[in-house]
């Protein structure tokens, strides 16, 4: 049984040294796929001993082809292998032994099912975490990735799906506020060019995750606090929302700019970033889109009663839109 790691970055080189740090006892085999970096990540990634650097070339952001390059090289190196799929501000915790015993028991029990484990996003105060489920693992590859473009299962989802209870994945991007706002901002600029609407499920997910209003705050389990006090220790926590998140919406404002009325990115003014990309002025946010903004805003504490989600199912029928 061969573990693999498979992770794609993109300028995360103040991340990556600690990412591989922590799971290089984990796995045999870690595979990034870099994207174009800027920063060094690629460089960070190939001189590990127990890293297979791959070069994505696309200039263009597709999350399904991103994951499809990783799983080929695992295929290529074990088809039955055990794999499991983070980012890289994504740790998994555990010891190498409590690891260990855990993958023999899901390749002996789980072989053909899709694993989920706890996702645990990290508070700003680092004494607390929101306790989510996520699917990250196969105990044997095989079968496809689910069509999509931007939200993409990390490996191919089976029929049957067990749940790990006993490890948990932390992630860190609220350690980042600024970052994740200009994350989700990208994602709902990504959702209207791809959809051509407006569309409130994603806007009340971003609205949710851009604000880091997660569901289920717990404290931190006294047993996991000294793993993510060495994790978190050193990090660079300079909070910026430059990058290249702001870079490809950036991006899309030049190609699409009738399909970023109707986006959630309106939190902000764009103004001085158009300007300082030499791109013409842009006029904001239409009618439609402002109303969805406030009506999500002005709901989102009763966003699972019966009444809102009608007038949710109502207002996708008259808001998309483009131009």
């Amino acid at each position: 049984m061969t573990r693999f790691l498979i992770t794609p970055v993109r300028n995360e080189a103040a991340l990556l040294p600690k990412f591989l740090e922590h799971h290089a006892p984990l796995f045999e085999h870690i595979v990034v796929a870099d994207q174009m970096s800027s920063d060094g990540s690629f460089e960070i990634a190939s001189a590990h001993p127990k890293v297979v650097a791959l070069r994505n070339p696309s200039g263009r952001y597709d999350e399904r082809v991103r994951r499809e390059l990783l799983l080929d090289e695992v295929r290529r190196r074990d088809p039955s292998g055990f794999v499991v799929g983070l980012d890289a501000d994504e740790f998994l915790l555990t010891e190498p032994a409590q690891w260990e015993a855990m993958c023999r028991e899901l390749v002996r029990d789980h072989a053909d099912s899709t694993i989920r484990f706890s996702w645990n996003v990290l508070d700003a105060d680092r004494a607390h975490w929101f306790v989510l489920e996520q699917a990250f693992c196969v105990p044997r590859l095989g079968g496809e990735l689910k069509p999509g473009f931007i939200h993409v299962p990390r490996v191919p989802i089976r029929e049957t799906v067990h749940h790990c209870a006993d490890i948990p994945i932390l992630h860190l991007n609220l350690l980042w506020p600024r970052r994740q706002r200009m994350k989700v901002c990208w994602y709902a600029a990504m959702e209207a060019v791809e959809r051509g609407r407006f569309s409130l499920a994603p806007h009340r997910l971003y609205h949710r995750t851009g604000a880091g209003l997660y569901p289920n705050r717990q404290p931190v389990p006294e047993r996991f606090r000294a793993m993510i006090h060495h994790i978190v220790e050193g990090l660079d926590t300079g909070d910026s929302d430059d990058g290249w998140h702001k870079e490809e919406i950036l991006k899309l404002f030049e190609s699409h700019p009738s399909a970023l009325r109707h986006a959630a990115i309106w939190g902000r003014d764009w103004a001085p970033d158009l300007a300082a990309a030499g791109l013409p002025p842009h006029p904001g946010p239409s009618v439609r889109a402002r109303f969805a903004s406030r009506w999500v805003a002005a709901t989102h504490p009763a966003r699972r009663s019966a009444a809102v989600r009608f007038a949710d199912s109502i207002l996708e029928r008259i808001l998309p839109c483009r131009g």
